[in-house]
């Protein structure tokens, strides 16, 4: 009896979506979750560590970049602190320009989409950040 091979596919990538704007989370929320990947989402830098700081792995953290309190680069500084090689997608409306000023944007791991963006954007954006090296994010 020849052994059956048996296909496990790679668990599906975890999106932490941070934007103040509720209407965009909900979008963004069930747009990825719908191209299967698992969400999670907060209304702000704040909440978005505490979910981090969960025992669960984080691929890829799509981010506003201005929202009150913590800005998405600052958010991404932080946790970059405890996972390195974690993914970041920037989305924002103001110029892209500025954000670029800040020498960790151009490191590998880092995009941008300017709004307003299609959601065929972003699913090319996301899908070729997380392909760019393997994912290993965890957090403990």
């Amino acid at each position: 009896m020849a052994a059956e091979r048996i296909r496990l596919d790679p668990p599906a990538a975890t999106i932490l979506v941070v934007d103040d704007e509720s209407t965009i989370r909900t979008m963004l929320r069930t747009f990825l979750e719908r191209r299967g990947y698992n969400v999670l989402d907060a209304d702000s830098g704040e909440a978005a560590q505490s979910i981090a700081a969960q025992p669960q792995r984080i691929d890829l953290l799509l981010t506003d970049v201005k929202m009150p309190n913590m800005s998405g680069p600052d958010l991404a500084m932080q946790l970059r602190r405890r996972c390195p090689d974690l993914k970041v997608l920037y989305i924002s409306a103001y110029d892209p320009d500025q954000l670029l000023m800040r020498p960790h944007i151009l490191e590998q791991g880092f995009g941008f989409i300017q709004k307003p963006f299609s959601l065929e954007v972003l699913a090319n954006w996301i899908s070729g950040i997380l392909q760019a090296t393997p994912i290993s994010s965890s957090y403990k």
